[in-house]
């Protein structure tokens, strides 16, 4: 990746967390029905983006870190998503939602992955 690739990708990942984050902030405080520690995935995804955008040397560690834990999130609230599925429209954004969250902590953790493997 060259750096004009990587002054692309790097603010359009963290700005992607940060969002994601705030989501699940916002949700688990509006909502009876999501759990607490998803109020915890959302400030470790803002942390993690804060990370990214600035540069820190303890951006590599966190980052898989919390893209583990945000991978497990994703795919088990993914799992009780597709348990209680109905043909609703909040349903259907729920589903879709979770999925591009999954796919978006995936995203990050191969970023974090192929960011460490370069020289520096």
């Amino acid at each position: 990746m060259t750096e004009k690739e990587k002054g692309v990708i790097q603010p359009l990942l963290s700005i992607a967390y940060f969002i994601a984050g705030i989501v699940l902030i916002i949700a688990s405080t509006q909502s009876k029905y999501i759990p607490i520690h998803a109020c915890l995935v959302g400030v470790l995804n803002i942390i993690a983006s804060c990370g990214i955008y600035w540069r820190r040397k303890w951006t590599h560690h966190i980052l898989v870190f919390i893209s583990l834990i945000s991978i497990v999130f994703g795919f088990s609230t993914l799992a009780a998503v597709v348990n209680t599925f109905s043909q609703n429209p909040i349903s259907i954004l729920t589903f879709m939602g979770i999925v591009f969250y999954a796919i978006l902590s995936t995203m990050m953790l191969a970023y974090a992955i192929t960011q460490k493997s370069k020289p520096s």
